[in-house]
């Protein structure tokens, strides 16, 4: 029935008890088959275990082990009959068994077919084998096979053998170090074309830079432990770095050099998608940055910060620019200099309601680029425009957006000068939730006015909702204003997204507002996974290099996170186990 409904294969599900074991080698002549082979039998003889032992080699040397009668049928064949016609045959018309019984199939003439079956082949291969119910262990020789077959089978392996040849005469193993990690970021790196990309603006310094980024992936942002943690990894430099070979990295990179770094991967990695931008601030103790500045701490923190905006692609999952301003500055106010100078023009944004002013939206339209925003819902143009339109979106079949969507419809507004399209949506939940906070403020306003001798400050808004006066007696005399009230009710539920794509409809510019908290979670990514909440730096130069090797770290750790989002959700892995599970892979090297 799942087969029918899908076209896909049926997903086999491996008994606990069940166990495959998978045997590899870098070179011919290691040993791989003789130690499959030898671990099968041992199975065998000593565990009393039902071992299939399969072969990827080129030419399967399953048939010097075992002798075959006449009429057993081969591999081919075997293979013919499940794939092809989509039919598990009668499985002793075509094994053989070497002298402890450890079974295998007749190898075909010339090249194994095995080795040659495309990744789902294989996985049904083993899928059939495994639900035969004939065996209780399956061992698989992959020799030196890379390829989807070999890929398939390592997935479904509960444990992995590389063999490696033995070393030359007088060579011992000199040491042990973590590779995973490393090959895994070497792996993404190049991938994206960071790594050579960094290699073309940093020249002798980019393996530096790349180590630093690493460090910073594995371990954070505290660099005293990093030389430590050289000793242990194997990795781009062979010498460890210093703390003053730090300092001479991070100042040595200087603003140029990170501008024509940023103007490349722009360009090649943003194509046409929406660009999320948003801001975070990063505290320190040092007196020597410039500019750090009290202003408004996104983690309510009592010290300086500087302010750091990011561009990440939306459709790309990836950070794009960054750049570094003073933490006294609102967030607002800066936005017109960080699109002004930084890389790529005509830019479609994304961004909160905290960037949302006549004078931003005006200058982003005059200087051709586009814009997803959302409006503050405590604007008069705003609460306005949901007075007109209410009761056409309210509960209206023609503007309800699909499942588990808000109601939404589109109205086209030249209110700041320019031709934009306001959509304005209607939440029902977020009605009920919305008046519910409206009356616990309604009452705590009214709690603390009974307590005040005097009519309080304007500026603290408490005549929103209540008429306040002097009673006759001397005190404060105060009501409810329902006129007021009522008009906050009305407007529980909506919030409004302004733009000026204008080829989307309300459900899409939806999707793409939502789609910003990419951003938030690489800010997320950056302060918690990389340890960036604090600089611990003392100069501003090293501030900013310091800064760009996170931004190095948090792409690498991007491009991982969106290779593996869909195992991780399956499985349930966090990024930290996998790192963890990665830096448990060991390399011995010989000699120097």
């Amino acid at each position: 029935i799942y087969e029918h409904l899908t076209g896909r294969s049926v997903p086999f599900v491996k008994k606990d008890d069940f166990k495959v074991f998978a045997f590899a080698s870098y070179c011919g002549g290691a040993g791989c088959t003789t130690l499959a082979r030898a671990v099968g039998q041992e199975l065998t003889r000593f565990h009393g275990k039902r071992v299939m032992y399969l072969s990827l080699e080129d030419v399967s040397s399953a048939g010097e082990y075992a002798f075959a009668p006449a009429g057993v049928k081969t591999e081919g064949e075997f293979l013919y009959r499940l794939l092809g016609r989509n039919k598990l045959p009668f499985l002793d018309s075509y094994l053989i068994k070497d002298e402890y019984g450890v079974c295998s199939f007749v190898p075909s003439k010339g090249k194994n077919p095995l080795r040659e079956l495309a990744e789902d082949e294989m996985r049904r291969t083993l899928a059939a084998l495994m639900g035969s119910g004939v065996f209780d262990v399956i061992v698989t020789d992959l020799s030196t096979c890379i390829n989807g077959a070999a890929c398939a089978v390592l997935e479904s392996s509960d444990g992995i053998c590389v063999v490696a040849d033995s070393p030359e005469p007088g060579k011992q193993p000199t040491a042990v170090k973590s590779i995973g990690l490393h090959a895994a970021f070497q792996m993404a790196a190049s991938e994206c074309g960071l790594e050579k990309l960094t290699r073309t603006i940093f020249g002798e310094r980019a393996d530096a830079l790349l180590t630093v980024a690493e460090y910073m992936l594995s371990d954070g942002n505290v660099m005293s432990y990093m030389e430590d943690w050289q000793e242990e990894q194997a990795g781009y430099l062979k010498t460890p770095l210093t703390g003053q070979g730090l300092s001479r990295l991070f100042s040595s990179i200087t603003r140029e050099e990170r501008m024509a770094f940023f103007e490349e991967w722009m360009r090649m990695h943003r194509t046409d998608e929406y660009l999320a931008y948003d801001v975070t601030s990063v505290s320190s103790y040092s007196q020597g940055i410039e500019s750090l500045e009290w202003g408004y701490n996104r983690d309510k923190e009592a010290l300086p910060q500087i302010n750091l905006g990011m561009y990440y692609g939306e459709e790309s999952r990836l950070p794009l620019y960054y750049r570094i301003y003073p933490g006294s500055i609102p967030d607002k106010a800066h936005l017109k200099t960080m699109v002004a100078n930084g890389p790529g023009k005509k830019i479609r944004f994304v961004m909160d309601r905290g960037f949302c002013t006549k004078e931003n939206l005006s200058w982003l339209t005059e200087q051709g680029h586009r814009f997803v925003i959302a409006i503050p819902g405590g604007l008069k143009y705003a609460q306005e425009l949901v007075r007109l339109h209410r009761d056409e979106i309210v509960n209206r079949s023609s503007c309800r957006l699909g499942d588990d969507l808000p109601y939404g419809k589109a109205y086209e507004s030249t209110e700041y000068g320019f031709r934009m399209m306001v959509h304005i949506y209607y939440d029902p939940q977020k009605a009920v939730q919305d008046s519910e906070n409206l009356y616990r403020e309604i009452a705590r306003q009214e709690a603390e006015l009974s307590e005040m001798t005097s009519p309080p400050d304007r500026k603290l808004r408490y005549d929103r909702y209540f008429f306040i006066n002097r009673a006759k007696d001397g005190g404060l005399g105060y009501r409810r204003n329902p006129d007021a009230i009522d008009e906050a009710l009305s407007r529980c539920g909506f919030f409004l997204i302004a733009e000026t794509d204008f080829r989307k409809n309300s459900r899409e510019i939806l999707e793409i507002y939502r789609e910003r908290d990419v951003v938030e979670k690489s800010f997320d990514n950056l302060k918690n996974e990389l340890d960036m909440r604090r600089l611990f730096v003392h100069s501003e130069k090293t501030a900013e290099g310091k800064t760009f090797a996170a931004f190095l770290a948090l792409i690498v750790r991007s491009v991982m996170q969106n290779a593996y989002r869909e195992v991780s959700e399956k499985r349930r892995l966090s990024f930290r186990k996998i790192l963890f599970e990665l830096g448990r892979i060991k390399v011995m090297i010989e000699g120097s």
